[in-house]
């Protein structure tokens, strides 16, 4: 990354086997209880669950076309 100009180090950055992982791993790692989660429906249940388990506050947001 810092060779593209980002500034960055080790204890920054998280490394993940799939997007599933890192999809689950985003709550631990960013939500407090509390914090409002806007997610689009539909939506992977999985990471909808996590959100919910880490105290978040969800709200769907619908595409209507």
């Amino acid at each position: 990354m810092q060779a593209q100009g980002i500034a960055s180090d080790r204890d920054r950055i998280l490394t993940g086997y799939g997007s599933a992982q890192i999809q689950g791993l985003l709550p631990d790692v960013f939500i407090e209880p509390g914090d409002l989660v806007i997610v689009e429906g539909p939506t992977f249940l999985g990471v909808v669950t996590k959100f919910v388990q880490a105290g978040a506050k969800l709200i769907l947001f619908l595409w209507m076309s």
